[in-house]
């Protein structure tokens, strides 16, 4: 995806000298899952899953606290749950950037799915109106809908919040890896082919993932001024780290 740039300005380079089954990757760990939602049926009523995702936030008890790399964990939160990307009615590109303006879409959502999940009125409330058209509405939820179907949101060690497979685990390894748009999760293991043991770290790719604050290069900007350094990593297919 092009519209963000996690790995900054340093490109993929394959490396020489591998086997079958393992790919040889520079990148980092930037940080380490530390809680995951729970595992929902993927059909389950998104907002009922929303529920859940606000309470594990804590921003139903307080919306105001601030995230590790700026603003507020609500911000955060609504930026996560849309991939900071905003619907587009017209035009070549489907998506683009999210701008302060989607938070009203969020919360316009929030609401009308909190009065139908408890029966209230189904009239609209005035505190909404002039927020976002229905047709704003209808296009932001089925997006949300798409995103999080699939997904488990996670916090991570640092206090950063995000989206990834269904499969991942607490203890996976959040990662850039150069030439990458996204950040990925890795878990490590001791399985792989045996060119891998120079290798610093033998992972399985457990898929892409979202991460709020690093999508556009921060989590790498310290390798220019010599405060971290690219690692080498032997990405293998997950049949094999599963064999015993």
């Amino acid at each position: 995806m092009d519209l963000f740039n996690a790995c900054g300005s340093y490109p993929f380079k394959a490396l020489d000298g591998h086997k079958e089954g393992c790919l040889p990757a520079k990148g980092i760990v930037f940080d380490i899952v530390e809680r995951i939602s729970q595992s929902d049926d993927a059909n389950d009523y998104c907002v009922k899953l929303i529920r859940d995702w606000r309470n594990m936030a804590g921003i139903e008890k307080d919306p105001g606290p601030s995230y590790p790399s700026g603003g507020s964990v609500m911000d955060a939160f609504w930026r996560t749950l849309s991939l900071d990307l905003s619907v587009r009615n017209e035009g070549p590109r489907p998506y683009e950037r999210a701008s302060t303006e989607d938070r009203a879409k969020h919360h316009h959502y929030w609401f009308l799915g909190l009065s139908f999940l408890y029966g209230i009125s189904s009239e609209r409330d005035p505190r909404v109106d002039g927020y976002v058209n229905t047709l704003e509405s209808s296009a932001f939820a089925r997006h949300m809908a798409n995103i999080i179907k699939q997904r488990r949101l996670f916090f991570s060690k640092k206090g950063y919040m995000g989206l990834a497979p269904k499969t991942v685990e607490e203890g996976d390894m959040i990662c850039v890896l150069a030439g990458g748009n996204l950040p990925f999760i890795l878990r490590e293991t001791k399985i792989g082919p045996d060119d891998c043991s120079e290798a610093k770290m033998t992972c399985t790719l457990v898929g892409d993932a979202y991460l709020y604050g690093i999508m556009d290069g921060a989590a790498v900007r310290g390798i220019k001024t010599g405060e971290g350094s690219f690692r080498t990593f032997c990405l293998v297919l997950s049949f094999l780290a599963n064999e015993v």
